[in-house]
């Protein structure tokens, strides 16, 4: 319980760049240890990964310089420099693997690509609709996005193929920044048709700051804002 606190505590501030050098190693660490405590005496909780490393890469980097509690202004801005890309090529690359990881799991399982047929896919989302059923007193562990499309296997084919050919081509989000953003988007409302169908909720996904690297978020901050960055040799 009180690492619990102290994590809330370096997660504050971590999010507002306080003292990054310390918080974010710091965040990193405890949310390693936060949710492999919780995995550890449950189900192993996958959709966790992502969060732990992205936190990690974010935590190590010089992420707090430009806008932050501890940033610093300068009367005139420092040149671009590769420290502030990698954390967002890295992030982008741990992302993109992880997908990908997912369709070769599923090509290397006992059906290897016939698992695009959807008929695994449809057999899942009814032991998951059983299971719920079973679960929750109402009765109501269907979806009715589910119910819609039952009985028709060309929608669970076409489902099935779509997610595959979306994680196995994850790493050519990697080789043009427009064709990034768009799997980005086809990744996200994978998601919310994860939502939709089987009622799982990915909410780091969801959130949409897994894909927020592809993106060039920094011009939607006013002016006051876009402060310059730091020299090579300033504090965090």
């Amino acid at each position: 319980k009180t690492l619990t606190i102290v994590n809330y505590g370096a997660t504050a501030a971590f999010t507002a760049g306080w003292r990054h050098r310390t918080t974010g190693p710091l965040h990193a660490l405890l949310t390693l240890w936060t949710l492999t405590y919780r995995n550890s005496w449950s189900m192993v909780f996958h959709n966790d990964n992502l969060v732990v490393l992205h936190g990690a890469i974010v935590g190590v980097s010089p992420s707090a310089d430009a806008v932050s509690l501890g940033a610093r202004r300068l009367s005139s801005p420092t040149s671009p420099s590769w420290r502030y890309g990698w954390p967002l090529q890295l992030a982008n690359a741990v992302t993109v693997i992880t997908y990908a990881l997912a369709a070769v799991a599923k090509l290397r399982g006992p059906l290897g690509l016939r698992w695009a047929s959807g008929s695994s896919l449809r057999d899942q989302v009814a032991v998951d609709g059983i299971r719920k059923s079973a679960l929750v007193c109402s009765g109501d562990g269907l979806s009715p996005a589910v119910v819609l499309i039952e009985r028709r296997p060309e929608l669970w084919r076409l489902l099935a193929t779509g997610s595959l050919l979306l994680e196995l081509g994850a790493p050519l989000a990697l080789v043009d920044r427009r064709l990034g953003r768009a799997w980005s988007v086809a990744a996200w409302s994978m998601h919310v048709g994860i939502k939709a169908i089987m009622r799982i909720t990915f909410r780091y996904q969801l959130s949409g700051i897994t894909y927020a690297p592809f993106f060039d978020l920094e011009r939607l901050l006013p002016p006051i804002a876009a402060r310059p960055l730091p020299a090579m040799g300033a504090a965090a």
